[in-house]
């Protein structure tokens, strides 16, 4: 019997520590502008920047590290999961060079699952695009707002995220000005 819960006590501790590295899918940020939304699938990390377009293929290498050359100019990139982070650097640079990009929160953030949602955050949106309109002092920050609901009506949150990184530098807000278009977790992630 002893042995038998040894083994189970085991396992559940491998389980645990294959979970705490399992990478994740999702939108990563630097904090300071820079956004990929990530998706790991066998070998590959395929990152896609909404901010450009464009899309760029990591392969797996032996040490488990993501490599990708760019076509255009040739320069080599690398990206590694350290717990539950990206680690962006070039091959063979030193470690103070690279960038850590944390994974944005999904709490509040995730998907429409219905279109009662999606009309929802599209209200939301509109409306912080009228208040744009009638409140122009503040227009900027209005606009952002409505750009980051209609980003997650849409299904992603990738716009939520420099919105909200807009906002903390243009309107110098400590407080989210529009929380129910940008999540309590989005807006958190964004602090510098």
């Amino acid at each position: 019997m002893f042995r038998i819960q040894t083994a189970l006590a085991g396992a559940c501790l491998a389980l645990a520590s294959l979970a705490a590295h399992a990478q994740v899918d999702g939108t990563y940020t630097t904090g300071t502008g820079y956004t990929v939304d990530a998706k790991f699938s066998g070998n590959t990390l395929e990152l896609y920047e909404p901010s450009n377009g464009k899309r760029s293929t990591y392969v797996r290498n032996a040490r488990g590290v993501y490599e990708f050359t760019n076509p255009v100019n040739g320069i080599a990139y690398t990206m590694e999961w350290r717990n539950g982070t990206l680690f962006a650097n070039k091959p063979g640079a030193p470690e103070a060079n690279g960038t850590t990009l944390r994974r944005v929160g999904t709490a509040g953030a995730a998907t429409p699952q219905t279109p009662g949602e999606r009309e929802g955050l599209e209200r939301i949106a509109n409306r912080y695009l009228e208040r744009s309109q009638s409140d122009p002092a503040n227009a900027q920050a209005w606009t952002f707002c409505g750009m980051a609901a209609m980003s997650r009506a849409q299904g992603g949150d990738s716009q939520a995220v420099q919105a909200a990184q807009a906002l903390r530098v243009i309107a110098n807000a400590r407080s989210n000005p529009c929380p129910d278009a940008i999540p309590a977790a989005t807006w958190n992630a964004s602090a510098p």
